[in-house]
């Protein structure tokens, strides 16, 4: 099993930042015994179900919460 650091470094550097270039800080990443919450806005509601997955896929992860949320049409959060 991975260590949970690795896991994490993994979907915020990877997944995050290179595959959705998302800006880092934009979305927290935790995880403890490969369980991973994802909390954060993003920029488009459509990127949320794409940033789970992709999450879910890393070596190591077992469950991914979801406390993700998007910017409404004008750039402000809801």
């Amino acid at each position: 099993m991975r260590r949970d650091f690795t896991i994490g470094e993994e979907i915020t550097t990877d997944v995050l930042s290179r595959t959705l270039g998302l800006a880092p800080g934009a979305v927290t990443v935790q995880v403890t015994d490969g369980r991973v919450t994802l909390s954060g806005t993003l920029p488009r509601a459509d990127l949320i179900p794409v940033a789970v997955r992709l999450s879910e896929s890393v070596d190591g992860v077992v469950d991914v919460t979801n406390h993700l949320r998007a910017e409404d049409r004008v750039g402000h959060t809801p």
